[in-house]
């Protein structure tokens, strides 16, 4: 069976090493190769925003409940929180926390979500931290949701051994990982920042070939949506009204 062209863990070390005119057989040598490859996969990971970064994944809402932890590795949400299939109902559509504030304050009523804020949990340091998801109004039914999200990435090691992307984007990754080596060794860019930077646009445009070119509806936002006047209006002193 063939094997498709592309570069894992031990590949980018082995590389990294004999670039650096090292041997992998000392560990404080490979902790320090590692320490940059952990850089350079950053900095490829950040340097566009890849469709292999944004994985889809559930949330299970609970009637009643209206806050919910986000994954580990969530970083950003990428467009909105959908229903089940055959349920009908629009997508649940992001929000400052800002705003559902406001709504809450107007009315804390129970019914199908319509709007989603995403906010940081308070942390005390001693572990990551994490965000939570906000719904306004607060689920009357318990049902799972389907999302896209920014996925904080895992480090490449022997354990999990390919980086995202496919084959295809490896050489990209390397190039990435030798100029963050490169600028440590000479504090300075040099050919490897170069090289870096001429495969960069390639494999965006690779990457953007990946994408839907068409997207069906045709129209400027989300097919179905609230009115954008749904917004909380103070009525009195003491009651508000949702318009």
């Amino acid at each position: 069976m063939a094997t498709a062209l592309g570069m894992e863990y031990a590949d980018f070390l082995a590389e990294m090493a004999t670039v650096a005119g090292v041997k992998v057989t000392d560990t404080s040598t490979i902790a320090d190769l590692q320490r940059i490859m952990d850089s350079g996969l950053s900095q490829f990971y950040t340097a566009h925003s890849w469709t292999f970064l944004a994985p889809e994944t559930t949330l299970a809402l609970v009637a009643g409940t209206d806050t919910y932890d986000m994954p580990t590795a969530f970083s950003v949400l990428m467009g909105g929180i959908h229903f089940p299939a055959d349920t009908m109902y629009p997508m649940v559509q992001q929000r400052p926390m800002a705003w559902l504030l406001e709504l809450q304050a107007a009315d804390s009523i129970v019914d199908e979500p319509r709007y989603v804020a995403i906010q940081p949990k308070s942390s005390d340091q001693a572990a990551q931290q994490l965000q939570e998801a906000v719904f306004w109004p607060e689920p009357a039914t318990t049902r799972t949701m389907r999302y896209r999200y920014r996925a904080i990435q895992n480090q490449v090691r022997t354990a999990n051994p390919y980086p995202l992307g496919g084959p295809e984007f490896s050489e990209g990754i390397l190039l990435s990982m030798l100029d963050v080596w490169e600028r440590r060794r000479d504090d300075a860019q040099g050919a490897h920042h170069q090289a870096w930077l001429d495969v960069l646009p390639g494999l965006i445009r690779l990457d953007n070939d990946r994408r839907p070119r068409n997207l069906g509806f045709e129209g400027t936002g989300p097919r179905w949506e609230y009115p954008p006047q749904a917004t909380p209006r103070r009525t009195s002193a003491f009651t508000y009204e949702v318009t």
